[in-house]
């Protein structure tokens, strides 16, 4: 009980950072995707064994979808099966460096938002799911991998220095 409340709190504090003062370094309207960032690089550090990467999946899907556009439950349903497929990746991967992780959060960004877009057209009833390559598609995939990288180097120092203690 006492990390979901946890969790409730860090997404609860990194959609507000993401919403309010985020968007003022928009680059071509793109904001890096905080939770998305967060779910992927917990999920990515996450022993096999755990399951708490869904619950971290369900609360920030909670709160991206609060705070976007969509329906709610579109975030909670992409994220969940984002680090469904996470789970599986390093499962066949088995080892976690850099590589990996650029290859995996590419990945997922293109993922979570083919799901949005797919989700968006059938909502309103126009299928038309394209994802055009654009230019600020390409500055979307490559703010927040700059921002997930730094995270990942972040989490990855913090979670050394929490096991040497």
């Amino acid at each position: 009980m006492k990390k979901i409340f946890v969790f409730t709190l860090f997404f609860y504090f990194l959609i507000l950072i993401q919403t309010s003062f985020l968007v003022h370094f928009s680059i071509f309207g793109v904001v890096p995707n905080l939770i998305l960032i967060s779910v992927v690089v917990f999920n990515f550090f996450e022993k096999p064994r755990k399951n708490y990467g869904f619950l971290i999946a369900a609360i920030g899907g909670f709160y991206l979808d609060l705070f976007s556009n969509f329906q709610i439950g579109v975030s909670v349903f992409s994220l969940i099966i984002l680090v469904l497929l996470i789970k599986k990746f390093l499962k066949f991967v088995g080892e976690e460096n850099i590589f990996y992780f650029i290859l995996l959060f590419v990945f997922s960004l293109i993922f979570y938002d083919s799901i949005l877009i797919l989700f968006d057209s059938i909502l309103k009833q126009s299928f038309s799911f394209s994802l055009i390559f654009s230019k600020s598609r390409a500055m979307e995939i490559i703010y927040n991998l700059t921002a997930g990288i730094l995270v990942f180097y972040f989490a990855k120092i913090c979670f050394l220095k929490v096991l040497r203690k």
